[in-house]
């Protein structure tokens, strides 16, 4: 009898276990789609008398000369891009003052990462990033030379959640706007 019961429960065992190449279908997690990444390649971008590097990706539109969109199909998202011509350090101080706090408002009270930097053409330069639930992640603001004073905002169509599916995207976008950023310059 015990000869029995172990034969038994040794064929149950085996018809359970996984190690004669059962190729049987197991339930998994949710896995989000990766985001493709953009093209090495680069364009020339122009608003106003400021020039810029995007990836070649983008399409690039100019609903006016002194603004720029650029579209992101690849990532669901857009930059709304535009320039000014301030003339003095209290216009240059008043539109500082109104684009921050329409990335304030933008982000609200999600959490931030702020960037602060000079790029090699003189450009003072602000990025901030919300990695999480805000329909625009990365904003940024630049002043340089002859009081030229250039904002942009990426924003995302669509959902922004899960927050972990629109990481990558939200990465992406980060470094688009460094791109852009470092490579800002007049083209006066």
């Amino acid at each position: 009898m015990r000869f029995l019961l172990l034969s038994l429960c040794l064929m149950l065992l085996a018809a359970c276990s996984d190690s004669v190449g059962n190729d049987a279908a197991y339930p998994r997690r949710t896995a989000y789609p990766r985001v493709p990444a953009l093209s090495d390649s680069v364009l020339v971008g122009t608003a106003g008398n400021a020039c810029f590097e995007l990836s070649a990706d983008a399409l690039v539109s100019h609903p006016s000369p002194n603004w720029l969109d650029a579209e992101y199909k690849a990532l669901g998202a857009t930059l709304h891009l535009s320039v000014n011509w301030l003339s003095s350090a209290g216009a240059l101080e008043a539109a500082y003052g109104n684009r921050r706090q329409r990335i304030s408002l933008n982000v609200g009270e999600a959490v931030v990462e702020v960037s602060s930097f000079t790029n090699s053409c003189g450009f003072g330069c602000e990025m901030v990033v919300a990695p999480e639930g805000v329909a625009t992640p990365v904003q940024f603001i630049a002043s340089g030379p002859q009081g030229c004073f250039v904002s942009g905002s990426f924003v995302i169509a669509g959902s922004v959640e899960p927050a972990d599916s629109i990481r990558p995207v939200v990465d992406a976008l980060r470094a688009q706007a460094l791109l852009l950023l470092n490579t800002l310059h007049s083209c006066r």
